[in-house]
């Protein structure tokens, strides 16, 4: 454990004024340093490190400001005490460029002169502190996390301390609240040990607490409530992948270090302002630049906040969707493969069936699902296998959007990209979406399927570009028909009917705009800088995840392209795609 011990110069050229304030300050731990001279106190700074001067302005050989000069250059964040019986005014201008901590009027008052030492001093003991302690220390109580994380904590120097019950978390916050150099940033618990140790979470204020839930405790509101409201949100699938979870804790310390800093910087603030009416007009520029310096850190811990935050919540819905889609898909993929199979062994006996009973209209319904049923089948397992993709898409983009270090081919173009039509993409994603369009809204279609002139061809992931569109028609048909259950209470419009508009154009040799434009509900302009947010919806809830556009942003933004919104409350939005052609030397 390291142990601060400050030390402090006393220079005066008058013997006894160095023995009082020597007494004075002997009741405190400080090591003491006497001069009676600047030559003297410099041989002395060459061979200590001093945190505090405490000097006269008027002496032999050099003045107090000379000296002063001096040890600002050997030591920058030296803290120097004026104690002087002169009138300091007419010295205001050298003070202020030295940088003084205080001055003390001679004769002194014994009870100020030790308030205004020790405020120095603290200040002192302060950033000692700030440069000497660890905020990487990592408290786990679950076998399985730390068995995920453990290389990675040892092999980035984080203090790791595995705990089995609550005496060893109590011990071990003891022993760290007595150290100057420790401190705990990350608790890791499973659910049932917080329920059982009934912890106080002020004991943890300056720590962030993670709680690990099972797959049935994650299902339960009241125990995710209950950890929302005791413990903050950091709530964690104990399935969570390594990758996700070292994540999650790259982040927290690093919100956890700005905090910190924040905190120091606050402290720090107060003492200048503590102390501004013995500082005078040097402390006060010296104030406002600690102002300025404070806001322009709360701005910037604001937006490292809200990123971490955000790659955080991303990282650990990810796990969860992984495990609630994939596997029910799962079953339903294997169940439809084995219908398949069950149906090439038993359609040549309904075929032999409807041959002989052709003339009976009741097997004409018999006789449609025979038709039918093959394809109803093949569709319903490449949804299943699109389940599959999307999900997977999903986590990857929650973890690296808009990465440009994907491995690229010989031509610069992004491995498992390929040569796509964009007017195929938006024909399929409107087939797709068709059971949800057919009987709500229209949808009108302003560009030509195959322009032999200038084919809309790009390099993209089929997948990723036809979800964009398959997102965007949804969100679409969901605006029109919240606008219809509008317009049913209270007539905005009369005889509404809602309809879709997707225009394709070229408007340059090098980009392909898709336009999108529905006359559903619209989106409140307080709403629209909010709508790339992940898990911002304005759905009902139960009806959105508040993913969808995020997932078509990142999709485009990888593509090099970008999209746009435009939108008006009751009337409906537009939504513009700009993508990047292949450009051909014949084009």
């Amino acid at each position: 454990m390291s142990y601060y011990l400050p030390t402090i110069l006393i220079q005066d050229d008058e013997v006894e004024i160095v023995c009082i304030i020597k007494k004075l300050l002997s009741k405190n731990n400080y090591k003491i340093l006497t001069s009676n001279n600047g030559d003297e106190g410099l041989l002395i700074l060459q061979k200590n490190k001093v945190d505090v001067i405490i000097t006269d302005i008027k002496m032999p050989f050099k003045s107090g400001i000379e000296f002063s000069q001096k040890a600002r250059e050997m030591y920058p964040d030296i803290e120097i005490i004026v104690c002087s019986g002169i009138d300091t005014k007419k010295y205001l201008c050298e003070v202020a460029d030295i940088g003084i901590s205080a001055t003390i009027p001679k004769p002194f008052n014994s009870k100020e002169f030790i308030e205004v030492v020790e405020e120095v001093v603290n200040k002192c003991r302060l950033q000692f502190l700030h440069q000497n302690k660890y905020t990487n220390s990592v408290v786990i109580n679950s076998g399985p996390t730390i068995s995920k994380i453990g290389n990675y904590l040892y092999n980035n120097s984080i203090n790791t301390y595995q705990i089995r019950d609550k005496k060893e978390l109590l011990e071990l916050m003891v022993t760290v609240a007595k150290s100057s150099t420790t401190s705990i940033s990350v608790v890791i618990l499973d659910y049932p040990s917080v329920s059982e140790w009934q912890l106080n979470c002020q004991q943890f204020e300056d720590s962030e607490i993670i709680i690990t839930l099972s797959e049935r405790e994650l299902k339960n509101e009241n125990i995710r409530s209950w950890c929302y409201e005791n413990y903050g949100l950091y709530v964690m699938s104990e399935n969570i992948s390594e990758k996700e979870l070292i994540h999650l804790i790259k982040n927290t310390i690093t919100r956890i270090k700005v905090k910190q800093e924040l905190k120091y910087k606050e402290k720090i603030f107060e003492f200048y302002s503590n102390s501004a009416k013995s500082q005078g007009k040097a402390l006060i520029q010296c104030s406002k630049d600690i102002i300025k310096e404070s806001d322009s850190l709360v701005e910037k811990q604001n937006k490292m906040l809200a990123h971490a935050d955000r790659l955080a919540s991303l990282g650990v819905i990810a796990a969860g969707v992984a495990h609630e889609i994939n596997n029910p898909n799962s079953v339903i993929r294997v169940n439809l493969q084995l219908l398949e199979r069950y149906w090439k062994k038993i359609n040549e006996i309904i075929y032999d069936y409807i041959k002989q009973n052709k003339n009976n209209e009741k097997d004409t319904l018999i006789q449609k699902a025979y038709e039918d049923i093959p394809s109803t089948i093949t569709d319903s397992i490449e949804g299943t296998e699109r389940i599959k993709k999307i999900v997977s898409d999903l986590k990857s983009f929650a973890h690296s959007p808009n990465s440009d270090s994907a491995a690229r081919n010989a031509d610069g173009n992004s491995l498992g990209k390929e040569e796509i039509n964009v007017y195929e993409l938006i024909e399929k994603a409107i087939s797709l979406t068709r059971h949800k369009h057919k009987h709500l809204c229209t949808i009108e279609k302003g560009y030509a399927k195959d322009n032999d002139q200038r084919p809309a061809l790009i390099y993209a992931q089929s997948v990723g570009i036809e979800q964009v569109f398959v997102n965007i028609i949804l969100n679409a048909v969901d605006a029109i028909k919240e606008k219809e259950l509008l317009n049913s209470k209270e007539m905005i419009e009369e005889k509404y009917k809602g309809s879709i508009l997707i225009n394709g154009h070229i408007e340059t040799e090098k980009e392909l705009i898709i336009t999108v434009q529905d006359n559903g509900i619209g989106i409140k302009e307080v709403d629209l800088k909010k709508i790339f947010d992940p898990f911002f919806t304005t759905k009902p809830i139960g009806e959105g995840t508040g993913l969808g556009l995020m997932v078509a942003y990142n999709i485009i933004t990888e593509h090099k392209g970008r999209i746009e919104v435009e939108s008006t409350y009751l009337k409906g939005s537009i939504i513009k795609i700009y993508l990047p052609l292949i450009i051909r030397a014949n084009s």
